[in-house]
C-alpha cells in the first residue's frame, strides 16, 4: 500500500512543515517490508516578516522481515540528513539473523547495529589526594601514598562535537550432537561467542560498517574499540552427573575517550567440574587463570584461582548457596 501524509504547524514566529510518504507490504507470518522517505522544515519569522529557514531534515527509512520454521531475519536502516549551521548525515541501522540446523543440532546467531553519533571530547586531570589506601574514581586502590591519585573530568568541548561512528555485532554459534548422534561425540557441546565494539572517528565509514582491520581498534581514529572471543567446550562425563566445561576467553580493549589512549588486554583459561549427584544438592569446582595488561596503570598482572560452589535447594521457593575462593597474584 501507499502512503502520504503532509502537516503544516504554524505557531506565534514559528512554523513547521513535514511531510511523508511511503510504500509497505501486506505483513504476513513470513515475510514483510516497508520503506518511507519523510520530509520536515522549521521556519522562524523574522523582524520584518521574513520567514527564515531554521532547521530542515529529510529521513529514508527500510525495514524487512523473513521467517521460517527454523530461520528468521530482519534488517532496519535510516539514512537522515540534517540541514542547520552545516549538514550533517547520520546513518542508523539493526539487523539480525537466527538459524537452527539439524533440528537444533547447530544454532547460528548474529546480531549487528550501527549509529552515527557526536562525540564531544573530554580531558581528564590526574589529582593527588590524600592518604594511602584511598580508592581513585577507578575503583584502583595505591598502598603508596606518593601514587594517590583521583581521576576527574575536568572539560567536556561541548562547542565542538566530532562526527563519529558506532557499530557493534554479535555472534554465537552452539553445537549439540546428542540430538543428532547416538556416538561418542554426544558428549560433548560446544558454545563460541565473538563480540566486536568500535566506534570511530575514521572517514572510511564503510571500512567502519565492515570492521575492516585498517580502522577496527587503529590507535589514530578509535575513540572506543573492544573485542570479546568466548569458547567453552562442555563434557558430559557420567550420565550428567559428572560434567565438565572448559573455557579459553581473549578480551581486547582500546579507550581514547578520555584522551589517554589506554589499551586493556585479559585472557582466561577456565577448567570448571560440576557433580549433581547429591540429592537437592550441586558442588561446582573450577580452577582458573587470568592473565590481564593495563597500560593506564602499567599494569601486569597473573592470577590463579580455586572457586568452590555449593547450591543447595533447601525448597522450592528457598535456595542456599555457599561459595569459598583463593587466588594468588603475581605482578
Amino acid at each position: 500500500k501507499y502512503i502520504y501524509e503532509s502537516d503544516v504547524f504554524p505557531k506565534s514566529g514559528e512554523q513547521i512543515q513535514n511531510w511523508k510518504t511511503g510504500l509497505s507490504s501486506s505483513e504476513t507470518k513470513k515475510f514483510a517490508f516497508d520503506v518511507f522517505y519523510a520530509e520536515e522544515q522549521s521556519d522562524t519569522l523574522s523582524s520584518d516578516d521574513y520567514w527564515q529557514k531554521e532547521r530542515s531534515t529529510a529521513t529514508l527509512s527500510t525495514s524487512m522481515s523473513l521467517r521460517s520454521d527454523n530461520h528468521s531475519a530482519r534488517a532496519d536502516f535510516s539514512h537522515r540528513i540534517v540541514s542547520e549551521d552545516k549538514k550533517k548525515i547520520f546513518d542508523q541501522g539493526e539487523a539480525s539473523i537466527s538459524n537452527s540446523f539439524l533440528n537444533g543440532a547447530i544454532d547460528l546467531n548474529t546480531d549487528y547495529s550501527l549509529r552515527n553519533i557526536e562525540f564531544y571530547p573530554k580531558d581528564i586531570e590526574y589529582v593527588l589526594v590524600g592518604e594511602s589506601g584511598i580508592h581513585d574514581s577507578l575503583g584502583v586502590i595505591s598502598e603508596d601514598e606518593d601514587e594517590n591519585i583521583y581521576i576527574s573530568v575536568t572539560e567536556i568541548d561541548y562547542e565542538n562535537p566530532e562526527m563519529s561512528i558506532e557499530v557493534n555485532v554479535d555472534f554465537g554459534l552452539f553445537l549439540k550432537p546428542e540430538i543428532i548422534t547416538e556416538t561418542f561425540w554426544k558428549r560433548f557441546t560446544s558454545d563460541t561467542f565473538i563480540r566486536l565494539t568500535e566506534n570511530s572517528t575514521s572517514s572510511g565509514k564503510y571500512k567502519i560498517y565492515f570492521f575492516d582491520n585498517d580502522v577496527f581498534m587503529n590507535e589514530e581514529t578509535t575513540i572506543y574499540g573492544r573485542k570479546d572471543i568466548s569458547q567453552v567446550f562442555g563434557i558430559n562425563l557420567i550420565n550428567k552427573k559428572l560434567t565438565a566445561d572448559i573455557e579459553f576467553a581473549d578480551e581486547e580493549t582500546i579507550d581514547n575517550r578520555y584522551q589517554d589512549n589506554d589499551k586493556i588486554s585479559e585472557q582466561l583459561q577456565d577448567f570448571s567440574l560440576r557433580f549433581s549427584g547429591i540429592k537437592n544438592a550441586i558442588l561446582e569446582l573450577s580452577f582458573f587463570h587470568t592473565a590481564r595488561t593495563d597500560t593506564r596503570y602499567s599494569l601486569i598482572t597473573d592470577t590463579n584461582g580455586l572457586k568452590a560452589d555449593v547450591r543447595n535447594k533447601l525448597s522450592n521457593n528457598l535456595n542456599l548457596t555457599t561459595t569459598a575462593l583463593g587466588t594468588a597474584e603475581t605482578g
